[in-house]
């Protein structure tokens, strides 16, 4: 939220623009739906607004496992008009690295899509970089994306944990393999990420490289 402005994620509803000048009466602005075409259930699960630029970062939840559902996305609005959202560009689609002997994440036990984002919340303990963005993805690990030029976004980097050799819990039901869940990078640039069965990794970041 800045400025008297809320920025949404309104799950199956799309992503809404609320004007809180009075806290009383939040008064919608604008939304943009996002299913169709894409994931119906939690079509919208986080909305990073940045402070820079009229721009929100926006992702969906991936639910079913192995793929079985609608598309699942990352990618940026563009509400220099808040009465007219627009969506600008999409992050892409992880792509599995070679030797894990799959074409594509969906051949592989649990989630595949994004989660969610590392939000700097304006706190000094916490990177603060609009012009990167971390996203987990579930069975494709962590991924870092470059999203200086808005309309092109693109992945600079990405760490897939092995997946555990020992079930904690419920999730995924298809068979055991990485699940990163949550991510946060402190003002260090430590990363931090969660997963169902592993518990949490914290990995360095270099920046581009």
């Amino acid at each position: 939220m800045k400025d008297n402005r809320a920025y949404l994620p309104y799950s199956a509803g799309g992503f809404v623009i609320l004007d809180l000048s009075d806290a009383t009466k939040p008064t919608q602005i604008s939304d943009l739906p996002f299913s169709p075409p894409f994931i119906a259930f939690i079509g919208v699960h986080t909305a990073v607004p940045l402070s820079a630029r009229p721009l929100v970062v926006v992702n969906s939840e991936a639910i079913a496992e192995r793929g079985e559902e609608a598309l699942g996305y990352a990618g940026i609005v563009d509400i220099s008009d808040e009465r007219s959202p627009r969506l600008i560009s999409l992050f892409p689609i992880p792509e599995p690295p070679e030797g894990m002997g799959v074409k594509h994440f969906t051949e592989r036990p649990g989630r595949f899509g994004p989660h969610n984002q590392h939000q700097p919340q304006f706190q000094d303990v916490l990177y603060q970089n609009e012009n990167i963005v971390f996203l987990t993805y579930f069975n494709a690990g962590i991924r870092a994306y470059d999203i200086s030029n808005a309309k092109a976004p693109r992945e600079i980097g990405y760490f897939i944990p092995p997946d555990p050799t020992a079930r904690r819990g419920p999730l995924p039901k298809t068979g055991l393999a990485t699940q990163s869940e949550d991510v946060i990078v402190d003002s260090r640039e430590n990363i931090f990420i969660t997963d169902k069965n592993h518990g949490i990794y914290v990995l360095r970041f270099d920046g581009a490289t």
